[in-house]
């Protein structure tokens, strides 16, 4: 792997799973990089944290992991239903069956100080008040310094047409324990999932995947001059299709955007490169774990890069 010119490495944080259900791992998985494109998972591509509640395991899919304003490291994942492993080799929900399209309308919340040790870990209820929500997917959140507080934003399918009833929702918090009342950040009528938010000089750059019936299921981009929104579509099939889960960094030592993006029914990963958050071109020659599914990507300092490779040598 190349050192990237500033030191240090990347974090791919992941969940692995097949589509078809043959391969299911909901649980924290890590992988490093010296230069963002290349990617060896760590504890051989077995999961390096599992999370638990009230001494109960809690599968969790799509984990986001960002500092907080405090400074400590946040993780987010959605809430998985428990599957068992069926004997044609397939994963089914238990009670559910396969593929459901309903699940917890909660988030799993856990802090870290190293990325090693996972504390703290809770579930949040924010939508006990929204008695229609029938899933909360793949929470991210966005620290507010000028608020002192963070923006929590999911997808939720609240409505009678069920899967194809899904908005971005948001609430607010300052300690990842209460919540604001949550509400619709952005519903543009197309039955939206994937939420990411990116800070830039010039506003807020909303990431996002239509998950329609067509063959829309790409990431876009809208952009707000205020993170609360409202937010304005500028940019239609950022990424190829079918991808989901976008994940953007920036890369200082290469002065552009990175996009990582979820590849579901390849089995695959992907990674575009951009100037101006709007305008996207495919890098190719990346490597990925195998199995990974919808990852945050996080920059690390050569003493934090060090200290996982170390604990999972």
């Amino acid at each position: 792997m190349t050192r990237s010119e500033t030191g240090g490495g990347w974090l791919f944080a992941y969940f692995r799973e097949v589509h078809g259900g043959t391969v299911l791992e909901e649980s924290l998985h890590y992988a490093l990089s010296r230069d963002g494109r290349t990617f060896t998972a760590l504890a051989g591509n077995t999961p390096v944290w599992q999370a638990t509640v009230d001494g109960q395991s809690v599968p969790l899919r799509d984990p986001f992991v960002a500092r907080g304003l405090d400074g400590r490291y946040h993780l987010l994942a959605t809430r998985a239903v428990p599957a068992q492993r069926q004997p044609d080799g397939r994963y089914h929900r238990i009670g559910m069956g396969f593929a459901p399209h309903s699940g917890p309308a909660d988030l799993l919340h856990a802090t870290s100080d190293d990325l090693i040790t996972w504390q703290d870990v809770s579930i949040a209820p924010v939508l006990r008040d929204v008695p229609a929500a029938k899933n909360l997917w793949a929470p991210e959140f966005v620290p507010d310094a000028q608020h002192g507080d963070h923006l929590v934003i999911w997808s939720s399918s609240v409505g009678p047409k069920m899967w194809w009833d899904k908005a971005i929702w948001c609430a607010r918090t300052r300690d990842f324990v209460t919540y604001t009342a949550p509400r619709v950040l952005f519903d543009p009528n197309l039955n939206v999932i994937d939420a990411h938010i990116v800070p830039h000089a010039d506003g807020y750059y909303l990431f996002y995947k239509p998950d329609s019936h067509d063959d829309t299921k790409h990431v876009n981009v809208a952009v707000s001059a205020n993170l609360d929104g409202p937010y304005e579509t500028v940019t239609v099939g950022a990424t190829p299709t079918i991808t989901e889960g976008p994940h953007v960094v920036w890369r200082d030592d290469l002065h552009e955007w990175w996009m990582y993006y979820d590849h579901p029914w390849e089995k695959r990963y992907g990674l575009s490169t951009s100037k101006d958050l709007r305008s996207w071109t495919p890098l190719e020659g990346g490597s990925f774990p195998e199995d990974a599914r919808h990852a945050s990507v996080l920059r690390l300092t050569e003493e934090e890069y060090e200290r996982l490779a170390r604990a999972w040598a």
